[in-house]
């Protein structure tokens, strides 16, 4: 959304970027509280392949404001990105299978 990437000065620090879920309903846990926290690796990786990378301020907004959420979805299908509504996992052909960062 704000059209920066992972060199901006968000990048410098740890809590510069957020992981969103595009399907909220689908969040079974936030990602911060994964492994080490109770969850097993295999359940963090299924619970990221829910998620996009999202700086901080761009994910405030979305989480808060419904056409700018609409906006990141319309970008996301462009990119040729799905998401499979029974999980809410994030599919895509050209992908691999990890994270993924959406550069907005």
């Amino acid at each position: 959304m704000c059209g920066k990437d992972s060199m901006n000065e968000a990048a410098k620090f740890k809590s510069g970027f957020h992981l969103h879920h595009m399907l909220e309903a689908k969040k079974s846990h936030d990602p911060s509280q994964g492994v080490g926290k109770g969850k097993t690796i295999e359940e963090q990786r299924f619970e990221n392949r829910k998620t996009i990378m999202l700086c901080a301020g761009c994910h405030l907004i979305i989480t808060h404001n419904e056409e700018e959420k609409q906006k990141l979805a319309d970008k996301f299908e462009g990119l040729g990105y799905s998401i499979v509504r029974e999980t809410g996992e994030i599919k895509c052909e050209n992908a691999y299978d990890g994270l993924r960062v959406i550069l907005l």
